[in-house]
């Protein structure tokens, strides 16, 4: 587990626990749940799910059979997670194939080479804190085309030039000194 997955799961925690002692925000927990399991018993998600399910079973026998780490089921189950889980929730507000062919693309490959190259781990807590404050920001601001929401993204672009940035420069580093 990289340091940004240890940083997100980190963050997922303190949001569970602050909202399973919170009296007043534990309906709102119950609320996200009960709507994910309304996603999870839908016709295209069950089938997905199996297929899925399928393919993590082969995985999981060629591990064992090449004796092989369990890491890669953790990274096909987030590739899963963020693509599909996705898919789904956009395809019931958009046409179908228009959300199809819109889940599909290079996201994956990036998500590769990002999670390879990380920061320390107080930096990643950081940069998802940072990163998620922006993200609802801007959803609050989703209705107005105000200069708030256009700073916002802004900011977020320029966060992820930084870490684009990074990434290539971390990439030519390994390349160099693999040649060396």
């Amino acid at each position: 587990m990289n340091t940004r997955e240890l940083a997100i799961v980190t963050w997922l925690l303190i949001i569970i626990i602050y909202f399973l002692l919170s009296s007043r925000l534990r309906p709102m927990l119950w609320g996200v749940i009960h709507a994910l399991l309304k996603i999870a018993v839908e016709p295209a998600f069950a089938l997905i799910f199996i297929y899925q399910g399928i393919i993590i079973a082969g995985t999981i026998l060629f591990i064992l059979k090449y004796n092989l780490t369990f890491w890669i089921i953790k990274d096909y189950v987030i590739v899963f997670f963020t693509t599909v889980i996705t898919f789904l929730g956009e395809s019931r507000s958009k046409n179908f194939f228009s959300s199809l062919i819109h889940s599909l693309g290079f996201g994956a490959i990036f998500q590769f080479f990002i999670s390879t190259y990380t920061f320390d781990y107080w930096k990643e807590m950081f940069i998802v804190f940072v990163t998620v404050v922006v993200s609802i920001l801007l959803v609050v601001n989703e209705k107005y085309n105000s200069p708030v929401k256009n700073l916002l993204n802004g900011f977020l672009l320029i966060m992820m030039f930084l870490i684009m940035t990074i990434l290539i420069y971390q990439i030519v580093k390994d390349m160099v000194d693999c040649k060396n």
